[in-house]
């Protein structure tokens, strides 16, 4: 027979095995067969099994959202920390990450995987971000620089980053223009924040997307830069890249 340990509610799959176990049991019991009261009683038991399932299936998502207001949840103000570069090598600039925690209990093995990619604000990036955020997780532990926020608590982490000029070149390939060098330079900054916590056996993210743009909203030019921080903007990208789970 099915148990269930006490002090946990069963699960819908729990209450449809008890139901099946008593429908089997009852059906095999000698007695006398193929009289209209079996059929009712099955169809009753049927009914029965329905509504507990039901019901187990409410409460399993009470159950899920009470988890989910005990949970901590990150959120991740970004901005730009350095002047923004361009030489033979590429573009260049530093980002200041600031991760908080909004939720009512500790997050755990908090890091930050961001990457620059030439990218046009109706690009779709999620792609991108679903493998960043996606390696992020699978190196567990393993991630240098991972630190713990209890709730209300936020910390501050620098990181410089840039994109080589091939990749910024390389987007322009698709199109065909006339040659020279292009002026333009398309940047988002995506990525995520990876973290775990006590009572979850997996990884959560909060995603972001954020064009790089000038304060006009303009993009970027080659020939303006080295370029202040306080003459670019971040932009939420627009074409998805939003998440937290």
């Amino acid at each position: 027979m099915i148990q269930v340990p006490e002090g946990n509610p069963p699960t819908p799959s729990e209450f449809l095995d008890a139901a099946f176990y008593w429908l089997r049991h009852w059906w095999n019991a000698p007695r006398e067969k193929s009289k209209a009261a079996d059929w009712a009683m099955v169809g009753l038991t049927v009914l029965i099994a329905a509504a507990a399932f039901w019901t187990a299936f409410i409460f399993e998502d009470q159950l899920s959202l009470m988890r989910d207001a005990d949970r901590p949840w990150i959120e991740v103000d970004v901005s730009i920390n350095s002047p923004l570069t361009y030489d033979s090598t590429g573009m260049h600039a530093a980002f200041a990450f600031v991760p908080k925690n909004i939720g009512p209990s500790p997050a755990q093995n908090i890091s930050i995987a961001p990457t620059l990619t030439p990218a046009f604000m109706g690009d779709d990036l999620r792609q991108i971000q679903k493998r960043i955020c996606e390696n992020r997780a699978a190196q567990g532990e393993d991630a240098t620089l991972r630190y713990m926020l209890f709730p209300g608590d936020h910390y501050t982490q620098v990181i410089g980053m840039g994109m080589s000029a091939e990749d910024v070149n390389s987007r322009w390939n698709k199109f065909e223009l006339s040659s020279g060098p292009i002026d333009i330079i398309p940047i988002a900054l995506v990525g995520c924040v990876d973290y775990t916590y006590e009572l979850s056996p997996r990884h959560h993210q909060t995603g972001f997307a954020l064009d790089v743009l000038m304060k006009d909203g303009r993009l970027v030019l080659k020939s303006q830069a080295p370029l202040a921080p306080e003459s670019l903007i971040l932009r939420s990208h627009p074409s998805g890249g939003h998440f937290a789970n």
